[in-house]
């Protein structure tokens, strides 16, 4: 287990680089092209106080660092513990662990990006605590990011096909709309406006129930995917 734990680490620290690289690289960019436009522009920076200017700039990177991590973990991560005798059970257990706690910095890191300065510190955060690091929003994000791997995943198994049941399903969804609307069928339309409306009112068991089915076929493909060459 100690090895698989400095494993996950590096991996991490891999993905936190390149996330590092993709965040501090876009702020420059368009923080560049904005002077430019409108020099202007760096006066709304003195609005809030520095230690959350510095703050957001530091945390910059979580905001991209699940997404790396899930597309490494399909194309990279796997095939390599998996070469280096790492157990398919460890494997998973620590990285749904990883997963939960991407989920929690991603969140946090978004609400510190997203939620205005309103002049009070504790304000600020009591934002970011109830619409960020809810339990519904943090489900979301785990729910999002584990999807994201499993289709990294399903691309290194099948290669290529792993695309077509996405294709066929949303055909076929695209299909089903086009003839109740076609038809004028209400009562069918009238099915996916209840079942939108029981999602919205219960987000938290929905999510809930959406992570335990993601989390079985990740453990599915952690399990029976062989080493591809």
């Amino acid at each position: 287990m100690n090895r698989t734990i400095k494993y996950q680490l590096n991996n991490v620290k891999t993905s936190y680089l390149f996330s590092a690289l993709i965040s501090y690289g876009g702020l420059g960019l368009f923080w560049l092209v904005a002077y430019l436009l409108d020099p202007s522009i760096l006066e709304g920076m003195t609005s809030q106080p520095f230690w959350l200017n510095a703050l957001s700039v530091i945390i910059a990177p979580f905001t991209f660092l699940s997404i790396m991590y899930a597309l490494f973990d399909g194309l990279m991560f796997f095939d390599t513990a998996i070469r280096f005798g790492v157990s398919r059970t460890s494997y998973f257990i620590t990285q749904l662990v990883v997963y939960i706690i991407l989920s929690l910095l991603l969140s946090f890191a978004t609400g510190v990006t997203e939620v205005m300065w309103a002049g009070s510190v504790g304000n600020y955060f009591t934002a970011i605590g109830e619409n960020y690091l809810s339990l519904g929003h943090i489900a979301g994000e785990f729910t999002d990011s584990l999807a994201l791997a499993i289709m990294m995943l399903g691309i290194y198994r099948f290669k290529g096909k792993a695309f077509i049941p996405v294709v066929a399903v949303f055909g076929l969804a695209l299909m089903v709309v086009s003839f109740a609307g076609a038809t004028g069928n209400s009562a069918f339309i009238q099915v996916f406006v209840n079942a939108f409306v029981w999602f919205t009112n219960n987000q938290t068991i929905a999510l809930g129930l959406i992570g335990a089915l993601l989390i079985g076929v990740y453990y599915l493909f952690i399990t029976k995917t062989e080493v591809q060459d």
